[in-house]
């Protein structure tokens, strides 16, 4: 269930020959909102495995998480109607609805934490995640529109420390991610533009390739802080355990 919900899609042409012959000049507009939109939302089912495993005379610790996420087939997320009323052949699908599904995927983690002593440790980690469209096949839903996705997989490293000072614990990390999508559908191809390209319906422009190749760089700071007021000091409390 969703409120405020608003979806507008227009399209012109105008001026436009192929082969000889001219093509309809058109203006398409449409637009939808609240409850003329019917949302569906959906997520995979998921099965988790972790385990850890302590080192015996350091007391480090290794962690490995598994996640398998089953597939989900196309649907419509947003679905919408009327259709333009029009006879061109790209505005027989319901124009204004919104393809989603997910592809069979497994992402995992690995954590590893070494404590140095008592008042100072070490932390780092590498996780997984997969994207869940790239290459998924919508089948009868292939000529809907989706939400903007880069087709980029994404993986994140993480490292860190932990402090004890006067009882109080101070954690700061560090996590750096990276993801790289390649042979993209490009949005626009304007080295060999004709006049009207057939293949893709869309006047001025070449057919778009599937050369475009993305690169994602993040780097995330992370600081948190756990105060202790009265009771056990912090390290005799962590030595009793």
């Amino acid at each position: 269930m969703s409120v405020d919900k608003k979806i507008l899609h227009t399209k012109s042409q105008a001026n436009i020959t192929y082969k000889g012959k001219a093509l309809p000049d058109f203006v398409a507009f449409l637009s939808q909102e609240g409850d003329k939109i019917i949302s569906h939302s959906r997520l995979p089912l998921s099965i988790a495995f972790g385990t850890v495993y302590i080192f015996p005379h350091s007391g480090s610790r290794l962690y490995l998480t598994l996640e398998h996420f089953f597939g989900l087939a196309p649907y419509l997320s947003l679905e919408t109607y009327p259709n333009p009323k029009t006879k061109l052949d790209e505005f027989k699908h319901q124009w204004l609805s919104i393809a989603s599904g997910s592809k069979r995927l497994t992402n995992i983690a690995v954590g590893f934490r070494w404590k140095k002593n008592k008042n100072m440790g070490f932390m780092l980690g590498f996780r997984t995640d997969f994207n869940y469209l790239n290459g998924l096949d919508f089948g009868d839903y292939k000529k809907y529109a989706t939400l903007p996705n880069t087709g980029a997989d994404i993986y994140h490293f993480t490292g860190g420390a932990e402090f004890t000072v006067l009882r109080q614990k101070v954690i700061a990390g560090l996590q750096f991610t990276y993801g790289k999508s390649a042979n993209q559908k490009q949005v626009a191809n304007f080295s060999n533009p004709v006049e009207y390209n057939a293949i893709d319906k869309i006047p001025l422009q070449g057919v778009l390739q599937h050369t475009v190749e993305m690169h994602y760089y993040s780097i995330s700071l992370y600081l948190s802080a756990v105060l202790n007021f009265g009771g056990n000091k912090g390290n005799e409390a962590d030595g009793k355990k």
